[in-house]
């Protein structure tokens, strides 16, 4: 759990600290995923196979400690400016996983999200992306969020689609 201070609020590991462990992560030997290890308050570097198998353990976890709430993806954003490792820029797509009841907190507000200047909880995961690939990704999602007539996330990720790619 995030440590608090004694008028309760939240007391966050720095940004800093967390962007810079992301790049030297990626540096040594890029992968497929970041996320934040929570016993060992650090980010931790997966490549798919792993994310996959993360994402069944967590999954069977929930069944069975939490019963009457499943486990899904809660949601998916972009951070607001691309983040520079070396010389390349990449966007940053933050997923977030937990409880499918949107009240309940497992663990609490995430760390990693936090680097990046948005609120999630639980468990998120940061994908580095490409403008390319970014182009696709958010395309996809629009279509997707049109499909579901979900005009909240449309609108945020045509804001996302604005700002990091410079299209409307």
């Amino acid at each position: 759990m995030i440590k608090q201070n004694k008028d309760g609020e939240l007391i966050f590991i720095q940004p800093q600290k967390i962007l810079q462990e992301i790049k030297f992560l990626h540096q040594e030997l890029p992968s497929f995923v970041y996320s934040w290890a929570w016993e060992a308050k650090c980010v931790n570097a997966l490549e798919k196979d792993d994310w996959l198998e993360q994402i069944s353990e967590l999954k069977v976890k929930f069944d069975s400690f939490i019963k009457a709430a499943g486990f899904v993806k809660r949601c998916e954003v972009y951070a607001r400016k691309p983040f520079q490792i070396g010389k390349r820029l990449f966007n940053v797509r933050l997923v977030s996983y937990g409880s499918s009841n949107r009240k309940k907190m497992h663990i609490g507000p995430n760390q990693l999200a936090h680097a990046f200047d948005k609120l999630l909880f639980d468990y998120v995961f940061a994908f580095l992306e490409t403008p390319k690939q970014t182009a696709k990704k958010i395309q996809l999602l629009i279509e997707r969020a049109e499909m579901r007539e979900n005009y909240l996330q449309l609108e945020q990720l045509k804001q996302s689609q604005k700002e990091l790619l410079g299209q409307e």
